[in-house]
Parts: C-alpha cells; sequence; structure tokens
C-alpha cells in the first residue's frame, strides 16, 4: 500500500492508496469497522533499526461478532 503524508496548519493527513486487491479489503474493513475513538499513535527512535525512527498509529476496531465486512452493492 502506498502512503502520502501531507500537513497544513490545520491538519495532518495520512492518505492509503490501495495496490492490491487484499489492500482494497483491509481499507474497506478499516472503513466499515473503526470506531469513533481517538488513535493511538506511537513514534519509536532506535539505534538498531537503520531508518532510526518508526511510526504506528492503532485504529481500535468493533467489537468482533458487531463486525461488518461485507459491502451492501444496494448502498451509494
Amino acid at each position: 500500500m502506498k502512503t502520502i503524508l501531507r500537513e497544513n496548519k490545520h491538519n495532518f493527513h495520512i492518505e492509503l492508496i490501495p495496490e492490491t486487491i487484499m489492500d482494497v479489503a483491509i481499507l474497506l474493513r478499516i472503513g466499515r469497522n473503526a470506531k469513533a475513538e481517538k488513535p493511538t499513535i506511537i513514534i519509536f527512535f532506535s539505534d538498531i533499526d537503520p531508518n532510526g525512527v518508526t511510526g504506528n498509529i492503532t485504529l481500535r476496531k468493533k467489537e468482533l461478532v458487531k463486525q461488518s465486512n461485507y459491502i451492501n452493492p444496494k448502498l451509494k
């Protein structure tokens, strides 16, 4: 999945561009099952990693029994 990061004085925007069918499925599940909660954002700094910095953004999902993993073709 391709990722584009943008920032301006009002917000920070992460754009995810799917490159495979599996990426599309992940994005659809995120859209259908993400909870309306603040994400957990963690930045790791490491001397071992050649890049040195790793960012991790976690979105909580609905309970497994309440998740919807399909799209109704009648909805637009």
